[in-house]
């Protein structure tokens, strides 16, 4: 083998272990959730979703981080959606951990809505990758 073949050769495995490193090194798949938002009986769609914030909190509302929010309104299928990262001691130690129970919250204008669907607006995270549909209702 030539040096130029050796020189490659090495190359190509030295770039094969900092890849596979990289890719060891991201970050886990986010618990999706997501579904439509009820208010006061009327459900939102994306033409009807100004104002109105999502949020994803631990029980004692704390942040995720990153955070765990829908805030560009609901998309064309007049859903939100809603990353909840999960928890990784190395990469990602904000996020949640598979089982945990969180809490959903909606916003109008910066003004916290009565959740009464789901109840408190609890759910359980769902393992890393999941995506569970969560219909939204808020009550007075």
């Amino acid at each position: 083998m030539t040096i130029t073949g050796k020189w490659i050769l090495g190359l190509s495995i030295w770039l094969s272990i900092v890849w596979a490193g990289t890719a060891l090194a991201a970050p886990p798949m986010p618990a999706r959730i997501g579904g439509t938002v009820t208010i006061e009986g009327i459900q939102l769609t994306e033409a009807s979703d100004s104002g109105d914030t999502l949020s994803v909190t631990r029980q004692d509302g704390s942040g995720y981080t990153p955070k765990a929010e829908d805030s560009d309104g609901l998309n064309a299928h007049n859903w939100y959606i809603i990353n909840v990262p999960i928890h990784d001691a190395k990469i990602q130690p904000g996020g949640a951990k598979p089982g945990d129970k969180a809490v959903i919250h909606v916003y109008r204008n910066g003004k916290a809505l009565k959740i009464v669907s789901p109840n408190r607006g609890e759910f359980v995270v769902g393992p890393n990758g999941s995506t569970n549909r969560i219909d939204i209702v808020v009550g007075k």
